[in-house]
């Protein structure tokens, strides 16, 4: 029989309580598990027992809470007096509990374990003093010698299942975390393994294994790891769930929770332990629940792998919810809450490794759709870049034709006729089509990655003069100021591709005089050095770009890159080069581009809805700079205020060649050169002493300058002179003036041929 009393200040001793004056005072247990919940009062235990058989007995009492911080068990004598150390009213005393260290225990279980003795017929009393700043709650059972090791070998047994079971659905998830390196099995295993040291302190396994000689670890070390699992809940529910996105308002109550727990955890030191027990069982209700209906809500939204996921909680809730109603008294303490939440605990951690890859397997299916609708676009893609460049094959041809006759008929027509008029309507719109047509040509390339950079040795500085020579001119045709001073600092001879390098700047330039009424237009190459952040965060983001362009693009130390060819490799490295840092700068006064539409100026076919803006061109020549800059290893940024105008700028690295080089050194098979005497002979002939070759040919080559294409106009006059010799003077004579950028006066010249061909 089991009586109680309760010591509210935790005042009365051992020889008031075995006095008559409280023999009365003792109140009859009518539940089998005394509970009082948290509290700060001390519980004194009388248990009268008397043996009826006709043998010595010896008993084991049990106490099943193995959390109890203070016990002190009080015995009849004589009994065991090695473990004695304080004499009281004739009884043994023995002091033991999580506060004292492990060989306190005068069995040495996990469990609270003290032997009894009876002789046949014996009567006995014995009492137990409970102090504790956890739960109050008691539950014992007397056993015999052979019951108790019965009992024993069977909860061995039953731990081994529960614990093996944790560590491996631990492991199999920190294998699956460390292949897939998914942090949402991160946060799983973290759960798992606070819920495992929690049990292993809850239960003495801490004490008795771990940390036997510091028992003041164990308050400490089971509330970490109790408030950790509910951290880690926050995060998994977080991430599987993807409430960010899918329950916005859920995310941010759940954020809350965390700084709670998270606080909490900060607090330990400093809070009595059974105040944050009490509060902290509260709060995890409240968690829980809320946890459910967010499951809920996103299953209602369609995403399937919730429904193991909100199994899941609701085994843990269930198991939670119960233990805490019982540690706080709220409902009389049973065998279900006490010890069938390690069933729930397991169910938990299979049904959300089950959510877990159901996740997994949701999200390959997704990636293989992904992949097939990447493919099915790819495809289109390539589809539309072939048709492009199939059609503008195809208009090509018709139009350098009515572009040739277009030419040909204004020079027999006057000047101030309406023929003309329409004539040189005709001429600008098929130019005007023929350069959309190189776009689209270029634009199909860039996505097929199939256009590439074509590197070799050029005048920095002549081909910078050239170009703002020419944009001097369109910006006095507005009446605008342009401004370009040629820094002393700049490389006079360098390594890159020249042709779509004058090309990106001719656009930002032409651009910026276009999109601008009134003011100035202001061109700049600057030289930047290494400590210089000038587009760059840190001096080390400015050199690691350099190195990687430097060695991937301009690869002048192991071997050429696809776009270099050996031949320019092998004479570059001859030289003497090292890299340059240049930073172009384009800046106008016009009328700007508001901030939230500063990216989708570089989306292709796509123009700013503004009546200040030019109308003419397609959107594509922006995108088209961009992705040639990307290829060079830069990036075309842009800064714009309204009203005040535009500023386009970009930082690359060019090898410059220190060496003093002529002219006329052959960089490439592929490539023509031509020395200073050839130069001088050239440059005196005329018209005469030039064979000419068909009105066709001529047309094409007048269509390439009109369009600046340099490369093309290049290859086709070196083509030109290696189908016949005879063509060799007037291909060096076009050449020379190539090498100068001189297109206006190619396309003056071959319209001359032309009409003396004609």
């Amino acid at each position: 029989m089991l009586e109680y009393i309760e010591d509210q200040e935790g005042n009365l001793t051992f020889d008031q309580i075995c006095s008559p004056d409280y023999n009365d005072q003792f109140i009859k247990s009518n539940r089998d598990t005394p509970n009082f919940g948290y509290t700060r009062s001390v519980y004194w235990v009388r248990i009268q027992l008397h043996n009826i058989s006709s043998q010595n007995t010896q008993w084991f009492l049990e106490l099943q809470f193995p959390n109890m911080n203070e016990i002190g068990f009080y015995r009849p004598k004589p009994y065991s007096a090695e473990y004695s150390y304080n004499f009281s009213c004739d009884y043994d005393v023995f002091r033991t509990g999580t506060h004292y260290p492990f060989s306190s225990r005068e069995v040495p279980y996990n469990h609270f374990v003290f032997k009894i003795s009876l002789l046949p017929g014996d009567q006995q009393i014995v009492y137990l003093r409970f102090q504790s700043k956890s739960s109050m709650t008691f539950p014992m059972t007397l056993w015999t010698r052979d019951g108790f090791m019965h009992q024993s070998q069977r909860q061995l047994f039953l731990s081994g299942l529960f614990y093996g079971g944790l560590l491996l659905l631990i492991v199999y998830n920190m294998f699956l975390w460390i292949t897939l390196r998914d942090y949402t099995y991160g946060y799983y295993v973290g759960i798992m393994f606070c819920i495992l040291m929690v049990q292993i302190v809850y239960e003495g396994l801490a004490a008795q294994y771990f940390w036997y000689k510091t028992p003041g670890l164990n308050n400490h070390a089971f509330i970490f790891f109790w408030l950790s699992i509910s951290i880690f809940m926050q995060m998994l529910t977080i991430s599987f769930l993807e409430t960010r996105t899918r329950t916005p308002r859920c995310h941010f109550i759940i954020i809350v929770f965390l700084a709670i727990w998270i606080t909490t955890i900060v607090l330990i030191p400093f809070v009595d332990y059974q105040q944050i027990m009490s509060f902290t069982l509260k709060i995890r209700i409240v968690n829980i629940l809320f946890f459910i209906w967010v499951n809920l809500l996103v299953w209602r939204q369609g995403y399937q792998p919730v429904r193991y996921f909100l199994t899941a909680w609701l085994f843990i809730g269930l198991s939670t919810i119960l233990v805490a109603m019982v540690r706080m008294n709220w409902i009389p303490s049973f065998t279900l809450a006490e010890h069938g939440y390690k069933t729930g605990i397991i169910m938990t951690g299979i049904f959300l490794s089950f959510a877990l890859a159901d996740r997994i397997h949701m999200l390959r299916i997704e990636k293989e759709e992904s992949q097939n609708e990447l493919l099915k676009a790819l495809r289109a893609d390539q589809a539309k870049s072939h048709f492009l460049s199939t059609m503008s094959h195809e208009l090509r041809t018709p139009l350098t034709a009515i572009l040739g006759y277009a030419q040909l008929l204004k020079q027999k027509t006057d000047s101030g006729s309406v023929e003309f008029t329409g004539l040189d309507t005709i001429e600008q719109s098929g130019s005007h089509l023929v350069k959309l047509v190189e776009e689209l040509l270029d634009l199909a390339r860039i996505e097929n990655r199939k256009l590439k950079l074509n590197a070799k040795p050029f005048s920095l500085t002549a081909s910078l003069n050239s170009l703002t020579n020419m944009i001097r001119l369109q910006a006095a045709q507005k009446n605008l100021i342009f401004e370009y001073k040629p820094n002393s600092e700049l490389p006079k001879m360098v390594v890159g591709d020249e042709t779509q390098l004058i090309r990106i700047l001719l656009n930002l330039l032409g651009n910026a005089v276009k999109f601008t009424n009134q003011g100035h237009v202001t061109f700049k190459v600057i030289p930047v050095m290494e400590n210089d952040s000038q587009e760059f965060d840190s001096a080390d983001e400015l050199n690691q770009l350099s190195n990687s362009i430097f060695n991937d693009v301009y690869d002048l130390e192991n071997k050429p890159s696809d776009s270099l060819s050996n031949d320019v490799y092998k004479n570059v490295y001859k030289m003497d080069a090292k890299r340059r840092h240049l930073h172009f700068s384009v800046e106008d006064s016009g009328c700007g581009i508001p901030e939230e539409q500063l990216e989708q100026i570089f989306t292709p076919f796509v123009q700013l809805e503004s009546n200040k803006y030019d109308s003419k061109g397609v959107g594509l020549g922006l995108t088209i700079s961009r992705e040639l800059l990307r290829l060079m290893g830069a990036d075309l940024k842009v800064k714009s205020i309204v009203g005040s105008g535009s500023t386009f700028e970009f930082t690359l690295v060019l090898p410059e060649i220190t060496s003093e080089l002529p002219i006329s050194q052959n960089y490439g098979n592929d490539k023509y050169s031509i020395d200073e005497t050839a130069k001088e002979k050239i440059g005196n002939k005329s018209i005469a002493d030039f064979v000419l070759p068909s009105s066709e040919t001529l047309r094409n080559l007048s269509h390439l300058a009109e369009i600046r294409a340099f490369t093309e106009l290049e290859r086709e006059l070196i083509c030109l002179k290696s189908q016949d010799k005879q063509y060799a003077n007037l291909v060096e004579h076009l050449l020379l003036l190539l090498e100068e950028f001189q297109f206006d006066k190619i396309g003056r010249e071959l319209n001359k041929f032309q009409t003396k061909s004609d």
